[in-house]
């Protein structure tokens, strides 16, 4: 498929390939990998709640001054599994399955 041209200054909402299905007993977090430092974009990164299913959702700004071409696929953030203790509330939200109002 044909990259997107993010031009400078401009924010994007971007989501995983991969779809999350967390159990009530772990969250995720996920953060900006280095490489997408390096050519010039700021993820706005954040977690998964327990329950949460669907892909996550993220901000991608481009604060070079060069245009970036984003490609379907391409490892913009990472992800880390926190186990938690004690009793989660499943969550009920508008975004459940990695929807964008």
């Amino acid at each position: 498929s044909l990259p997107y041209v993010l031009k400078p200054d401009e924010y994007v909402l971007g989501k995983t390939i991969e779809s999350f299905n967390t159990p009530l007993d772990l969250m995720s977090i996920y953060a900006i990998k280095s490489s997408a430092l390096r050519i010039g974009l700021d993820i706005i990164c954040g977690l998964n709640d327990p329950g949460y299913k669907g892909n996550a959702i993220f901000g991608v700004k481009n604060v070079s001054e060069n245009k970036i071409k984003l490609y379907k696929g391409m490892e913009l953030i990472k992800t880390a599994f926190v186990e938690l203790k004690g009793e989660s509330i499943p969550i009920q939200i508008k975004y459940m399955g990695g929807r964008v109002l």
